[in-house]
């Protein structure tokens, strides 16, 4: 029969132990959040000529992916936080080779309204700065 202080150690152990079951949630959330960003990006880079255009097709692309994107919101919440950043190195170089395709789209349409439309429903007034790229 085991002790009590051996009991308290093991519950300790854990608590300290990575949620597999949780990382396992959020990784596929990251997975799924870094194909919208991809796929943005590819229409981003097809449209680089017509504001207009990849605001009409970006449009399209939210609106097909509501729920996507409204899951993405989540992996930053609290109840996520210790999983994502255990796992944001795993999927950095991905996210900023996304970032970096989309970024250019995003700075030279987001006056075009249609473009304007779109990045506020997606980002709210606060486009996501990737940061620098992983070394």
């Amino acid at each position: 029969m085991p002790t009590v202080t051996a009991s308290l150690v093991e519950a300790s152990v854990a608590e300290d132990l990575p949620d597999a079951e949780a990382d396992a949630d959020v990784h596929d959330m990251m997975d799924r959040a870094i194909r919208l960003l991809e796929e943005g990006a590819d229409i981003a880079q097809a449209n680089m000529s017509d504001c207009e255009k990849m605001g009409d097709q970006l449009e399209v692309f939210r609106q097909a992916h509501l729920a996507g994107i409204k899951e993405t919101d989540t992996i930053y919440e609290t109840k996520y936080a210790a999983e994502f950043e255990r796992l944001k190195p795993s999927f950095s170089k991905r996210y900023h080779a996304a970032w970096r395709r989309l970024q250019p789209g995003i700075n030279k349409c987001r006056r075009s309204p249609k473009m304007k439309k779109v990045i506020l429903e997606i980002w709210g007034t606060q486009i996501p700065d990737a940061g620098p790229p992983p070394t």
